[in-house]
């Protein structure tokens, strides 16, 4: 059962180079007490963008991951507002390819997730990376 936690960000993201690569971290302090470093990827704009004392809130599933619950009440950036390719695109294309761009980029990360629980003989993150473009780009090609 997933369970909900409160905490408070101690100290903003910073990238660290590890074996794996580079990668953001951000430590935290749950209500409780309890200091928790939370690792991502270096273009994670939803963790580097947390501020010193900001507050948020996290989900650890079943296997105690991690997660930060995003505020959907929030209004987001529309992604091509600062591209200038899209300067004389109307709306409804704009809002179209977005979507594109959104759901592809989960499938990314799902297929990412599926290389490294199922493909564990490589560790090193540049490994996984190759392995999930390939997949990727493969199941892209049967649509």
């Amino acid at each position: 059962m997933s369970s909900l936690i409160n905490a408070t960000v101690k100290y903003q993201a910073k990238k660290v180079d590890t074996r794996y690569g580079t990668r953001v971290n951000v430590v935290l302090i749950s209500d409780s007490g309890e200091e928790i470093t939370y690792w991502s990827n270096p273009f994670d704009q939803q963790v580097i963008q947390l501020k010193k004392n900001q507050k948020i809130q996290l989900i650890k599933d079943n296997n105690n991951k991690l997660s930060i619950v995003t505020d959907n009440t929030a209004q987001e950036k529309p992604l091509f507002d600062d591209l200038s390719i899209a300067s004389g695109w109307d709306e409804t294309t704009k809002k179209s390819l977005c979507q594109d761009v959104k759901q592809l980029v989960e499938f990314y990360a799902f297929c990412t997730a599926q290389v490294k629980q199922k493909i564990t003989d490589f560790k090193e993150e540049e490994s996984i990376r190759t392995i999930a473009t390939t997949v990727f780009i493969q199941a892209i090609r049967k649509i």
